[in-house]
């Protein structure tokens, strides 16, 4: 079972009552917030049927990696608001706790470049760093704000001979060449005895509109 910890009372109101299941509530849901008392990691708990819902075809994997997976929820909806893009540079503040090792670990499945893991303890840094794999690159805080900057930026700068860079490289390239790519399209299908002016291309599928074309 999936379980959602916001739960809002079946009110026949304008604004019924609404908790996050034993974290908190909004003004007046006191009660209701007290009503569900049990935590998710009891052996079992009492929950609203509202905020229950089945999950099927998991069996195999186990419990413990599906509850570990609910960390993800809170920065992937922070990168997608983001807009972060496969190819790109994402560093990730406070990377030694929950949150942010998860932040890590799905900036690399994004599809992220390089990913620079901030944060106070070394030691779990690099635990991170080498769950994620090469990708990831770790920079100690010290307090001083200067050489933070410092060393942020010399790990930004550090080569890396990734296929990701060149598909950057590669992308940037096609951006610049795609309306070039288009109105040669267009040329192509006026020869033809073509009508009229083709749907218009964006800057990712000119290219491949064009070899599609003489296919």
């Amino acid at each position: 079972m999936a379980l959602s910890p916001h739960f809002a009372a079946r009110e026949n109101v304008e604004d019924p009552s609404a908790v996050l299941i034993r974290l908190t509530s909004g003004a007046g849901a006191e009660t209701l917030l007290a009503d569900w008392p049990d935590r998710t990691l009891s052996e079992f708990a009492l929950m609203p049927v509202d905020a229950v819902a089945p999950a099927e075809g998991l069996d195999h994997i186990d419990s413990a990696q599906l509850a570990s997976i609910t960390r993800c929820i809170v920065p992937y909806g922070g990168l997608l608001r983001g807009r972060l893009a496969p190819g790109q540079m994402l560093i990730v503040n406070g990377a030694k706790g929950s949150y942010g090792s998860a932040a890590v670990l799905l900036g690399i499945a994004m599809g992220a470049a390089r990913v620079i893991a901030v944060g106070c303890v070394p030691v779990a840094l690099e635990a991170v760093a080498c769950a994620a794999g090469s990708r990831v690159s770790t920079t100690a805080l010290t307090g001083d704000v200067q050489a933070e900057t410092d060393a942020l930026r010399a790990v930004g700068r550090t080569p890396r001979s990734t296929w990701w860079n060149r598909l950057a490289i590669l992308t940037r390239h096609l951006r610049r060449f795609a309306p070039i790519s288009a109105r040669w399209v267009q040329a192509w299908h006026n020869s033809k005895g073509g009508v009229g002016r083709l749907p218009k291309f964006s800057d990712r599928m000119a290219v491949a509109s064009t070899a599609s074309l003489l296919d």
